[in-house]
């Protein structure tokens, strides 16, 4: 994890003002980063926004991407904006540090992250794991593509994150563009197919999104996959931390299986 004093200055642009902009916005405030936000749309900020993020001492600015973006050394860019806009290349041109709102709120917790990714069933999934996690006596929270953005649950839980906090992530190859250092403690890729693709061009962008889900686990981390998802039974294996892989049915042909599976346990690391 990043330790976000570590940033060069204090100031930081969000582009973008939806609910994960507004989020990672309040986030870097509280944190005492000054605060520029840019939003393109001019019907996107509402007056109680406006009057929330100048409470908070932001500065924003709506219907243009100014000069003043620039003005900064780290960008957090909103899932909705691509990545690659002239003006978005341009910063990184210049140097300044491009990430995904889910990489910035991960810096500001120690807490054991759950990310879930895949072309369908995510929502499903996520939603089956925060009721197994709540079984075993764990506080668990869903954030990312579904319920809070992952700054805004950061957020509540600042100055008192619950002992047994656990975040589910719930995200999208938006979400996982501009990865950094995002180190979720498990990670699941249920499948992979065309989705997306006018936003990411061509096929081999989309599944490197998804992939970058793993890019930082290491052998204390967990990777669960689709085994019978032709590109993630051939792509995983680069993944440096555990695998798991789920077969969801046996290919044909006649074969034996024992009538008992033993499953490892994962014990979440706090």
């Amino acid at each position: 994890m990043i330790d976000s004093q570590k940033i060069d200055s204090n100031k930081i642009t969000i582009i973008g003002s939806g609910e994960t902009g507004i989020s990672a916005a309040l986030l870097a405030a509280k944190n005492g980063k000054k605060v520029f936000l840019s939003e393109l749309n001019t019907e996107k900020i509402d007056d109680i926004t406006k009057d929330n993020l100048i409470s908070k001492n932001i500065e924003f600015e709506i219907g243009e991407h100014s000069e003043k973006v620039f003005d900064s050394s780290l960008w957090v860019l909103s899932p909705g904006v691509p990545s690659d806009l002239d003006f978005v290349l341009k910063a990184k041109e210049m140097g300044i540090l491009v990430i995904s709102e889910i990489e910035f709120a991960s810096w500001y917790t120690k807490k054991p992250i759950i990310g879930i990714t895949g072309s369908n069933g995510k929502t499903t999934t996520v939603n089956l794991i925060q009721k197994i996690l709540k079984s075993s006596h764990l506080d668990p929270v869903l954030a990312g593509n579904v319920g809070y953005a992952f700054s805004r649950a950061i957020l509540s839980d600042l100055n008192d994150e619950p002992k047994e906090r656990v975040y589910i992530l719930e995200l999208s190859s938006f979400q996982l563009e501009n990865i950094l250092d995002f180190k979720p403690m498990i990670s699941v890729i249920l499948n992979i197919s065309p989705d997306h693709l006018d936003r990411h061009k061509n096929m081999d962008s989309y599944i490197n999104a998804k992939l970058n889900i793993f890019k930082n686990q290491d052998e204390r981390d967990y990777l669960i996959y689709n085994s019978n998802d032709s590109i993630l039974s051939k792509k995983c294996q680069k993944a440096l931390c555990k695998k798991l892989n789920l077969v969801y049915q046996k290919a044909q042909g006649a074969y034996l299986k024992k009538m008992v599976r033993k499953f490892m346990i994962m014990k979440l690391r706090y």
